[in-house]
């Protein structure tokens, strides 16, 4: 087993976590089972049909829609005041976007790269917000063992380094040194694996938090 494949299965950690807990979560945490459910049952099928030769890219399209859209709702949960309004106009931004995107450039059988690096965008901003209201509110003392904290750190690694290499990947590695072309693909590996380990640990405290 190499190690992007290691990335892939490491989705089997959150979804018998999200599983086991589900009844025990709250509502948010709910929603996060739900997108971690969501791609466990995409990513053998994208495998699937890649394998047959037949055009997966409609899949990526659908899975940046339901990933940015449940996420998105996760953070209205969880903000207040003027951030929640802000979650709530982000997440409109990225639908109307997503539609106009389908429309004028991106067709669905093609790789939806405006769609993901709008829908990065689009997280960064939701994470940067649940960071200043941790600041302002000042309420959480044992940061490490506050699920929310846990999963936006882990959104925050993912995403900054998923659109960095969105960014400068294709150009610095990709066209320049196409030999090491391999790295591109390991390093979102890690970030994936960062990712998915993160949304165990999530689930785990909340469950802790909440009993």
């Amino acid at each position: 087993m190499d190690f992007d494949e290691l990335s892939g299965l490491s989705i089997i950690l959150p979804t018998i976590t999200g599983a086991i807990a589900y009844d025990k979560l709250n509502g948010a945490l709910r929603k996060l089972s739900a997108v971690i459910f969501f791609t466990i049952i995409l990513q053998p099928l994208a495998h699937a049909l890649a394998y047959k030769g037949i055009n997966n890219m409609w899949l990526f399209h659908l899975h940046t829609w339901v990933e940015t859209t449940i996420l998105s709702l996760i953070f209205i949960e969880i903000l207040n005041s003027w951030r929640r309004l802000f979650a709530q106009f982000t997440l409109v931004t990225f639908l109307l976007f997503s539609i106009y995107n389908l429309i004028k450039f991106e067709h669905i059988f093609e790789f939806n790269s405006n769609q993901h690096f709008v829908a990065g965008i689009t997280l960064l901003l939701l994470i940067l917000s649940f960071y200043f209201q941790l600041f302002v509110e000042a309420k959480v003392e044992n940061l490490e063992k506050h699920p929310y904290f846990i999963l936006n750190s882990s959104l925050l690694i993912y995403f900054a380094g998923t659109l960095f290499l969105f960014i400068f990947g294709k150009y610095a590695v990709m066209e320049y040194v196409p030999s090491d072309s391999a790295n591109y693909w390991h390093l979102h590996s890690a970030f994936n694996i960062i990712l998915n380990l993160g949304y165990t640990l999530t689930l785990w405290m909340g469950v802790k938090k909440l009993t």
